[in-house]
């Protein structure tokens, strides 16, 4: 009996997406697994590009632009990462 991985064909039979990758510049490149990918393409979670994480910062300091969508692919990447590592 041949194993399939967890995101492996059954991701392509569920309706998820392929792995995605993204640039940043902390983490360089944070890999998403399909199920992170469906959430982070939902209406809710894009709206998060508006919001931002410092609040009025950016009127003295013109650089520190950091969303609340920026923030929350750090911190799911980093969770991901923790709870079940590099390979998980």
């Amino acid at each position: 009996m041949s194993q399939v991985s967890a995101y492996g064909s059954q991701a392509s039979s569920c309706g998820l997406k392929k792995r995605k990758t993204i640039m940043d510049t902390m983490y360089q490149q944070m890999e998403f697994k399909p199920i992170c990918v469906a959430l982070i393409d939902t209406p809710f979670f894009q709206r998060l590009r508006r919001l931002k994480q410092l609040g009025t910062t950016d009127y003295v300091f013109p650089s520190a632009t950091h969303t609340r969508f920026q923030h929350s692919l750090g911190v799911s990447f980093r969770g991901w990462f923790l709870g079940f590592g590099a390979e998980g």
